[in-house]
């Protein structure tokens, strides 16, 4: 299981003390909405909305990525990929909502079960520094069972709306399932060439993943924000909602 981070996550401050019943129906309140907020999100995923300067986020057009060299004792390979599009990001459901008002922070889990990301690659190196690999075509990359968690700041205005400052996450996953058009070379040696070409996967997949921050934080942060500024947190709390 791989883990990545696209900035350091501040881990969350245990209280000293329980909650008393009525900051826990505040919060519950709170938490349910902004669940129901994000599952609304999704869909809209899938459209976009111009009014708020959202485009459409499944799929989502990631378009080049970068990859450094990748050097192993057993292979080196050069590679890039390019039209690469990632889809099934909308699928996610929430596992985890909370605001903790007293350390002003948003936790947020999400759950998804397979995402998959396409595109174009080109690669060239050596197996065992003698034997030529190579490969250039269409690939697919299915990401089985991803977990998001993310962390944001809060703050609660003067007049009772709560609004999202920053909002940074983490993914990790279970396992990928690849595959690369015409990659060639190696001979026999099938279990390296297994590792050559899940390499190659996690490589991309470390040059996507802080481009879903770029592109998808902003527009789930703006929707938040959106929705939040709708309704006070007196009227979540009291239910006074359409």
């Amino acid at each position: 299981m791989k883990l990545y981070f696209f900035s350091a996550l501040l881990p969350l401050l245990v209280y000293a003390s329980q909650p008393s019943p009525q900051l826990e129906a505040r919060d519950e309140s709170v938490d349910n909405y902004i669940r129901m907020v994000l599952e609304n999100f999704a869909e809209a995923m899938k459209t976009g909305i111009p009014i708020l300067g959202m485009p459409v986020l499944d799929p989502l057009e990631v378009g080049s990525v970068a990859i450094p060299n990748i050097e192993t004792p057993n292979f080196i390979l050069q590679a890039n990929a390019s039209q690469v599009l990632l889809s099934g990001l909308s699928s996610f459901s929430p596992t985890e909502v909370h605001v903790d008002f007293e350390q002003a922070a948003l936790t947020l889990g999400l759950h998804v079960v397979t995402v998959r990301v396409d595109g174009q690659y080109w690669a060239d190196g050596l197996l065992l520094s003698l034997f030529p690999i190579f490969g250039n075509g269409p690939f697919y990359i299915q990401v089985i069972s991803t977990d998001i968690s993310g962390l944001g700041d809060v703050t609660v205005t003067p007049d009772d709306y709560l609004q999202i400052e920053d909002l940074q996450l983490a993914i990790k996953f279970d396992k990928l399932d690849v595959h690369f058009d015409n990659f060639l070379g190696g001979g026999s040696f099938g279990e390296i060439m297994s590792d050559v070409l899940s390499d190659l996967a996690e490589h991309i997949l470390d040059g996507i993943l802080p481009l879903i921050q770029e592109k998808l934080v902003p527009s789930l942060v703006a929707y938040l924000n959106e929705e939040l500024g709708k309704h006070t947190i007196g009227e979540i709390i009291g239910g006074i909602l359409p």
